[in-house]
């Protein structure tokens, strides 16, 4: 008798850390990275300027395609 009483105690461990280790790992609590990781980020993106990309017009779109840049 008194071994199958070794065999339950043993049993009802195992079956708690299967069970509380999953428990214990999803709600442990988390140390935030989320505000350090907006440390130096700007909260506002600078104003680009759009105006006057180009300094002459163009009648056709061939001629715009030259003058982007990066284009051959």
């Amino acid at each position: 008798m008194k071994r199958v009483n070794e065999n339950r105690v043993v049993g009802l461990a195992t079956v708690a850390l299967l069970l509380g280790a999953p428990i214990l790992f999803f709600t442990a609590v988390e140390v935030s990275t989320e505000a350090k990781s907006w440390e130096g980020v700007p909260m506002r993106a600078a104003h680009v300027d759009h105006k006057d990309p180009f300094k002459r017009e163009f009648n056709t779109g061939q001629e715009v395609t030259p003058a982007l840049p990066g284009m051959p």
